[in-house]
């Protein structure tokens, strides 16, 4: 049987975090929660996540700065975020998708539609 993907969720809203957390356990991930952009970065090295879940407006290190480091960060740089957040105006999304996201899903989260973009993301 293949071994289960890692999802590194970033999120400061923890009921967010961990709502997210146990729909992606129930769906037969391992998923690892960090409630900082901060803590997060130094998630993403300890545990080498197959995907991250990130959300934009966090203290210490938002969204985008997250972003922008893994992607240019060459043993993260190849590792798949998806954006879940509540920004929805054209330009953050355009920022996301420019400073490298894969995808990106608006909050309230359609868990339908975040599962599907995980599976296409993960192929």
């Amino acid at each position: 049987m293949d071994k289960k993907k890692i999802l590194l969720v970033i999120d400061d809203e923890k009921p967010i975090a961990d709502g997210i957390r146990m729909m992606l356990e129930s769906s037969e991930y391992n998923c690892v929660v960090a409630y900082s952009g901060k803590d997060g970065l130094i998630k993403t090295r300890e545990q080498t996540p197959d995907l991250v879940l990130l959300d934009i407006n966090m203290p210490e290190a938002d969204g985008f700065q997250v972003l922008k480091t893994l992607k240019n960060d060459v043993t993260t740089a190849r590792m798949p975020v998806i954006m879940v957040t509540s920004c929805d105006t054209p330009d953050d999304i355009e920022t996301a998708y420019k400073l490298g996201a894969a995808e990106y899903v608006i909050k309230p989260i359609n868990f339908d539609d975040l599962r599907n973009k995980i599976a296409k993301v993960l192929g």
